[in-house]
């Protein structure tokens, strides 16, 4: 969390973004896992791929409107 911090003080990013960033390191390191090393890392780094994958189509597919328009 510490360095989530650091990061988002040096990246002027907002609380919003800390907060899940939060989130998911807590589900991430909260899971208990069993097997070698090199599956889990295999594991957590397909989990992770699918996520950044599933959210750069929704930020596609549902663009962030501007400021100011309904």
């Amino acid at each position: 969390m510490f360095i989530l911090g650091l990061t988002r003080i040096v990246t002027h990013s907002d609380l919003l973004g800390y907060g899940f960033g939060g989130v998911a390191l807590a589900i991430v390191l909260l899971v208990p896992r069993t097997g070698p090393a090199w599956q889990i890392a295999f594991h957590r780094f397909t989990e992770v791929s699918i996520g950044i994958g599933v959210a750069l189509m929704f930020s596609v597919v549902w663009p962030e409107r501007e400021a100011g328009t309904s």
